[in-house]
């Protein structure tokens, strides 16, 4: 997972040269990993916000966070661990399978839980959320969010993204026909419940590892600490954080210690 760090949102509206080299961007990244990433930082550009989320949810499993900014740790795990069975545009995601825009506060009380919109949602810091759902295959999709601390999205707000969508929507589907996992990356499956003796975490575990992940299991088994890690793999030391969490959320474990001593144990890798 990708975690950045927000700054003030600038707007540049559709149109503008800040605008187009965004978009030039975000085409010349079609089929990286990090596609998603200008995907929400052209997003950005049309409304203003606090912090951003992308996040792909399945029918089968948990949500899988792949990318923030502006985001507190805590807040991070807090949603992984605790909140993402309440997560609303989870739920609307299993009902819809049309590119949409939608926000917290306008969305169908229905399917809005009280753990979310006043345990999570003041924990987190944030007044709403506007998200962008982008369904890749059947059951999937990936969605990307904006956060304001301050104040509501605006009917305005709304509107001026849905008047870039075909745009989205358009690299979205030509990013997904370079894709054979029609996805920026697998989501995660969701962890054992304790005392659950049905379902053995580590039995398919390595059936669920992306490349990334095995490549970072392996220098976690060499004993590279986080700083060797992401200059062995080009990647900044909050990316490898982040990785890790992934890998501990699949793994259901909570610490690199315990990752080490279960692989040994199992002699999986």
């Amino acid at each position: 997972m990708h975690q950045g760090t927000a700054s003030p949102a600038m707007i540049a509206m559709p149109g503008s040269c800040a605008w187009f080299q965004q978009a030039g961007t975000a085409a010349a990244s079609i089929g990286s990993d990090i596609f998603y990433v200008h995907l929400l930082s052209l997003l950005g550009l049309v409304v203003q916000h606090c912090s951003t989320w992308i996040i792909t949810y399945s029918d089968q499993n948990p949500p899988d966070v792949f990318h923030t900014a502006g985001v507190k740790k805590r807040t991070l795990t807090s949603y992984c661990r605790d909140f993402y069975e309440v997560d609303p545009f989870w739920q609307v995601s299993r009902l819809r399978r049309d590119a949409e825009v939608l926000t917290l506060e306008t969305l169908d009380p229905s399917v809005k839980s009280a753990r979310y919109t006043e345990a999570f949602r003041g924990d987190a810091g944030f007044r709403d959320e506007l998200g962008v759902l982008l369904p890749s295959t059947p059951g999937r999709a990936v969605s990307l969010f904006l956060q304001h601390d301050a104040r509501m999205f605006s009917p305005r707000d709304i509107a001026a993204v849905r008047k870039v969508m075909p745009l989205i929507v358009g690299m979205h589907r030509a990013h997904l026909s370079t894709r054979t996992d029609r996805q920026p990356v697998p989501p995660s499956c969701p962890p054992s419940r304790a005392g659950d003796d049905a379902h053995d975490p580590w039995s398919d575990l390595a059936t669920r590892l992306t490349p990334r992940e095995q490549d970072l299991i392996a220098l976690i088994m060499r004993g590279r600490n986080t700083g060797e890690i992401a200059q062995a793999l080009q990647i900044s030391k909050g990316t490898v954080k982040n990785y890790r969490l992934r890998l501990y959320r699949k793994a259901n474990v909570t610490s690199e210690r315990a990752l080490v001593s279960t692989l040994q144990r199992t002699g999986m890798f």
